[in-house]
């Protein structure tokens, strides 16, 4: 299982943390990871030592803007995207990020305490909250090197204790706003 606690000295997100191109990089500031610019821009970063087809995070605070992901190298992915606390869109990312939308939107209110999840379950990329499929697309636009990620647009958002979900449910993010 790959978990991060994000306790150690500020700086960029390194080992075995990856970039992916094309988006900024996260950074860590007071035990907890940020976007490195501070503030709204597209930033994520990818899980290289894992290839686990689960990211997940609990919600803390009002609902912020980016979630699970699941990218390669090049910045291909997914993308959940929990918006206003009240929407969840899943995209398909490629450059990143060139954003596609794939279906319509969840209506999903996003509270403090709910718990968010971004599955690759075969062809079909899903969403859960609280363990409850909320939200299933389908796409085999990238099938291949995709590793659990992090995605934050919000220049206030923060998480603290990510993990890939390798360990089964216990879930440990905490996205903090």
């Amino acid at each position: 299982m790959a978990n991060d606690d994000f306790n150690r000295a500020d700086g960029n997100l390194t080992a075995p943390w990856g970039a992916a191109t094309g988006w900024a990089a996260l950074r860590v500031s007071s035990n907890q990871c940020g976007n490195s610019a501070g503030s709204d821009t597209d930033s994520a970063m990818r899980r290289t030592d894992s290839t686990s087809l689960r990211s997940i995070f609990e919600y803390r605070g009002a609902a912020p803007d980016g979630g699970p992901a699941h990218l390669d190298a090049a910045g291909n992915g997914y993308v959940c995207e929990c918006a206003s606390g009240t929407t969840v869109r899943i995209y398909d990312v490629t450059g990143g990020p060139n954003y596609h939308q794939i279906g319509g939107d969840a209506l999903a209110a996003i509270l403090p305490g709910d718990i968010g999840e971004l599955r690759i379950d075969g062809n079909d990329i899903v969403y859960y909250k609280n363990s409850v499929e909320t939200f299933r697309v389908t796409s085999t636009l990238f099938r291949t090197g995709l590793s659990p990620a992090i995605f934050i647009f919000s220049g206030t958002m923060r998480i603290d204790n990510w993990n890939d979900g390798a360990a089964g449910d216990t879930l440990f993010a905490q996205v903090l706003t």
